[in-house]
């Protein structure tokens, strides 16, 4: 696949679209962020301040709580739930259907289970690479990626089955999907202004979407 072609045509999809797929991605930031702060909210504290000795100075630090810890782990699993039905929402867009709201919570209501358990042996499998050396993590999430465009597309597979289609339909294309990735470097140092934040986004999930829909074609 030419990643050239895939980004022009992302580009050509989002011109004049890009609050269709971009008020998806804010509603998604606001529940995420709405949900890690409520602990903040119920005065729950999540930091503690520690003292620790560093080159011989003792230097206060922040670290998180048991609650914390918990707390973050619960997001990290809402986060990627989350990103499920923003997967739905762009595929239907890519696919020309006009995607709505409800699109998002509908895909999560119906495959949420399956997601939680994909994403807990992704996470599992990531960090065992990650243990082993850097580079065999950074492979196994290569090569996991496609999980949730799996889930949707494929609803009768078990979470074993979601793991395997990935890592097979991403065989030979790891580090072809890397260069996408690395790609949008130059973007993403644009978004610290803020602004570009509203093209950059659609712009890259719709680019992913297109990889993943040209890989199906070459199955």
């Amino acid at each position: 696949m030419n990643r050239k072609e895939i980004k022009e045509q992302a580009k050509k999809l989002i011109k004049g679209n890009l609050w269709v797929v971009f008020r998806a991605v804010l509603i998604i930031t606001l529940i995420s962020l709405v949900i890690e702060c409520i602990p903040m909210l119920l005065g729950i504290k999540i930091y503690v301040k520690e003292t620790v000795e560093l080159f011989g100075e003792n230097i206060e630090v922040e670290s998180l709580t048991a609650f914390g810890e918990f707390w973050s782990f619960i997001t990290s699993m809402i986060s990627l739930i989350l990103n499920l039905g923003l997967v739905n929402y762009v595929l239907k867009f890519v696919r020309g259907k006009t995607p709505k709201i409800e699109d998002i919570f509908k895909v999560i209501k119906k495959h949420w289970k399956v997601s939680i358990i994909v994403s807990l042996l992704t996470s599992i499998i990531i960090s065992i690479g990650s243990i082993l050396l850097v580079v065999p993590g950074i492979i196994a999430s290569l090569g996991l990626t496609l999980c949730n465009y799996i889930i949707i597309d494929n609803e009768k597979l078990c979470p074993k089955e979601v793991l395997m289609k990935s890592w097979e339909m991403m065989d030979g294309h790891k580090w072809e999907f890397l260069g996408y990735i690395l790609s949008f470097i130059g973007w993403i140092l644009l978004c610290v202004f803020i602004v570009p934040i509203y093209f950059v986004i659609p712009y890259m999930e719709v680019t992913f979407v297109l990889f993943y829909e040209g890989l199906k074609k070459a199955e």
